[in-house]
């Protein structure tokens, strides 16, 4: 394994929660893990399956990385997957040397802080922390919010979202759902 992907997981690991790897902070890479960045991208330019198969590789990884980190339902919170590869095709442009494990360390780490840490009560729509106080935000801006904007889902947010979906004549979930977003950010 390259020294600087050894250097990223020591850093990974000491800003966040311990993950699976052997005494030495090593691990196995597999699959298009292995592949540099500049392959990646140039698969990307040609519509190679290199690039289709790093967007599953991508998915697999971020599944593996929420059910080994704790605290962690959803580490891409209200991300899809063509945001997600926006943000590695970025960092692959700036560091085409570099494999695409490493593009999804870096991602790991930037996502952290809006990830999602455990699954709703409801089981409802996830949506991460900033969405959520832009929700707060809008709703309270449109008289049906009082609380404090903190991003947090609780009571009062789901109060006031249900009343925002009657008062629009949107299915009433309670849920910030793709309905209640597009409505409410149009």
């Amino acid at each position: 394994m390259k020294r600087g992907t050894l250097t990223l997981l020591a850093a990974l690991l000491a800003a966040g929660p311990a993950l699976a790897a052997d005494q030495n902070d090593d691990f196995r890479v597999k699959g298009v893990g292995l592949e540099t960045c500049a392959a990646y991208l140039q698969a990307k330019g040609q519509g190679g399956p290199l690039y289709v198969v790093s967007r599953s590789w991508l998915n697999g990884y971020l599944t593996a990385y929420n059910q080994l980190t704790p605290n962690t339902y959803d580490i891409a919170g209200n991300a899809n997957i063509d945001g997600l590869t926006n943000w590695v095709d970025a960092f692959c442009q700036q560091n085409p040397n570099t494999t695409l494990v490493t593009a999804a360390i870096n991602l790991m780490q930037a996502l952290g802080p809006n990830r999602i840490a455990q699954k709703p009560a409801s089981g409802g729509a996830t949506v991460d922390r900033s969405t959520l106080r832009q929700v707060q935000t809008v709703l309270k801006q449109k008289g049906f919010y009082e609380g404090g904007v903190d991003g947090l889902f609780g009571p009062g947010t789901r109060a006031a979202i249900v009343a925002y979906q009657r008062a629009e004549n949107l299915p009433v979930t309670g849920e910030p759902d793709q309905n209640t977003l597009a409505r409410l950010f149009n």
